[in-house]
């Protein structure tokens, strides 16, 4: 006796029900991991959308006190009337940084209205509050008086290496309460001597050690130059350091014979890129360092809004235990989102030297996409 065929309703029941949990699937896969899935697919592409017809690029700036903010507005065919303030790190090229520019695009691709002061201080190696002075007043201009900004929107402020901590110690001001739909840190600080210590040191919280960067090095060197040279050779020793940091190298050695000595021996050990020997002579005058307060979110309340923070796993210009630091801050009072990765060496976000598992990758569109979805 053959067997009975299922009839044929049961056969559309089965394959409805099919379909019905296939859909549900895509649906939660979708939920996951879009939008992040795509911009990190479009970021990691480098394509060159200079010409991407879909694409606008203005120039906008505004007067602060005596002095003009110059700053980008990225904008696209799609908008989803959000904007985002993002901050370039301590960078010559500021808010020309080729990195930043490849950044803005893409999130404007994603349908925001993407907006890059250029932060003087921070171009100019100076870690002085006037970069967080400077962070609020950009955010305020947009939010208030630029146009960008629709009325009662508020604004997503996202900065890159010091800029990420500077941007954390923007949205906790006064002024900009209840302003900011999110913070996100990528490769930034939390608290500046704590930085520094490791960039002196070579050892993070706990005890671990990793080679600090000589760009960090020469970063700090430059900035307290009063402390490692004569009064005379100050201003040629930064001069010659900011060259150094801009990578004309050829540059510099042209100038080593025009150097006092002390400033001569130093600039010697940057390019051999000696962190070791740096690391002495910073060590040396460690206690003399002054940095002030508003250099370091963690030591005021955090801001009333969600923060998202990334790090590489492996960086070793500002370490990935600032991270979380600031994470374990934050749990003070607001929600934070914290991602340590390998595939992140500082602030590219495929800039990773070992081929990390496969989970590393889901964690990471996993993290863009909460952001994204977030405001």
């Amino acid at each position: 006796m053959s067997p009975r065929k299922p009839a044929r309703g049961t056969k559309l029941r089965v394959f409805l029900v099919l379909c019905l949990l296939l859909g549900i699937g895509c649906a939660v896969l979708y939920r996951l991991v879009m939008p992040g899935a795509l911009f990190l697919s479009r970021y990691m592409a480098k394509e060159d959308h200079s010409k991407e017809p879909s694409l606008e690029i203005t120039e906008r700036s505004f007067v602060a006190g005596k002095r003009e903010i110059p700053m980008r507005v990225f904008s696209s065919r799609i908008d989803h009337g959000k904007t985002l303030l993002l901050i370039h790190g301590v960078h010559w090229k500021g808010y020309r940084e080729p990195r930043l520019i490849h950044f803005a695009r893409n999130l404007a691709r994603m349908g925001y209205t993407v907006v890059t002061p250029d932060i003087e201080d921070l171009r100019n190696y100076d870690l002085r509050p006037r970069a967080v002075d400077d962070i609020e007043r950009s955010a305020a201009w947009v939010l208030n008086e630029s146009g960008i900004a629709r009325d009662g929107e508020q604004i997503g402020l996202l900065g890159i290496s010091f800029g990420g901590g500077l941007c954390l110690s923007a949205a906790s001001r006064a002024g900009l309460a209840g302003r900011v739909a999110f913070v996100f840190s990528f490769g930034g600080h939390g608290d500046m001597n704590r930085t520094l210590d490791y960039l002196v040191t070579g050892r993070m919280p706990g005890g671990e050690e990793r080679p600090a960067h000589v760009y960090g090095q020469a970063v700090v060197l430059r900035h307290f130059a009063a402390l490692f040279v004569p009064a005379d050779q100050v201003e040629d020793f930064r001069k010659v350091v900011f060259k150094y940091l801009r990578g004309e190298k050829k540059a510099v050695r042209k100038t080593l014979g025009s150097l006092g000595s002390e400033s001569r021996s130093i600039v010697e050990m940057l390019l051999e890129r000696d962190g070791d020997a740096l690391g002495d002579i910073l060590v040396s005058k460690r206690r003399e360092f002054t940095i002030e307060k508003a250099m370091s979110p963690v030591l005021e309340d955090p801001p009333d809004c969600p923060l998202f923070l990334l790090h590489g796993a492996a960086d070793n210009v500002i370490p990935p235990s600032e991270t979380r630091l600031v994470h374990r801050w934050a749990s003070r009072g607001t929600e934070s989102t914290a991602l340590v990765s390998e595939l992140i060496k500082h602030v590219d976000l495929d800039g990773g030297e070992i081929d990390p598992p496969l989970w590393e990758y889901w964690e990471m569109i996993r993290f863009w996409t909460e952001m994204l979805r977030s405001y």
